[in-house]
This record gives C-alpha cells, sequence and structure tokens, in this order.
C-alpha cells in the first residue's frame, strides 16, 4: 500500500520515482534526534507530495494538527540509486572538439578527464 506524504514547499526537483525515501525526528532547535530511517520506494512525485510504497515506519505525530500546533515536522532525504544515476562516459575511447565560433581572443582555462583501467 503506498502511503502519501504532503509537504508545504515543492518537492527537490533531484528526487525521482525509484530513490528511497528517509526521515529523521528533529527536536526544538532543529537538530536530528535520531539517526535516518527508511520509509521505502518513492512510487510517485507530485509538486507538494510524494507517495512511498514500503513496509517502513511513518514519521511519528506527523499530523496537520501537529504541525500547525508548533511541534517541528520530521528532516525528510533520500538516496538516489546507484547503478541507474552513472554520470561518466562508458568505452574505450571519446573524441571530442572544442570550438570557438566568436572572432574574439579566447584562451582555454582548462580540459579534464576522468580515466582510469577497467580491462587489459
Amino acid at each position: 500500500m503506498a502511503d502519501r506524504i504532503n509537504f508545504t514547499q515543492q518537492i527537490n526537483d533531484s528526487a525521482q520515482v525509484g530513490d528511497i525515501l528517509y526521515f529523521s525526528n528533529v527536536n526544538a532547535v532543529g537538530q536530528a534526534t535520531d539517526g535516518p530511517t527508511e520509509i521505502g520506494p518513492i512510487t510517485e512525485i507530485g509538486n507538494n507530495f510524494v507517495e512511498v510504497d514500503g513496509p517502513g515506519p511513518t514519521p511519528a505525530g506527523l499530523t496537520e494538527a501537529n504541525i500547525e500546533a508548533g511541534a517541528l515536522p520530521p528532516l525528510f532525504m533520500f538516496r538516489k540509486n546507484a547503478q541507474a544515476n552513472v554520470s561518466t562516459l562508458l568505452g574505450y575511447f571519446a573524441n571530442i572538439r572544442i570550438t570557438h565560433d566568436n572572432n574574439d581572443r579566447a584562451e582555454l582555462y582548462s580540459v579534464g578527464s576522468e580515466i582510469f583501467s577497467s580491462s587489459k
């Protein structure tokens, strides 16, 4: 069964379906009182809500009445799927072309790369 968690602010743009949602309770000064507790994988994302599927616990006391009474809501965070979010080039070589289409003089400050041997 999916649990819907509503927020008063827009959801972080980096959150994606499949990310794992966590929460930590906070004290009166905004410090976490416990370690992150897994709720479950995100199954749907809206502007101000997420739906989470999983047997994970829901934050204690997370009701609109408690939040309006001045209790601090829990801190929510999410973890990306490391296998699905790889941001490097794969392969044995890469060709690049750097062009400058302006007639003014320009200098190239830096070009970098990440190279490692993956097979022999």
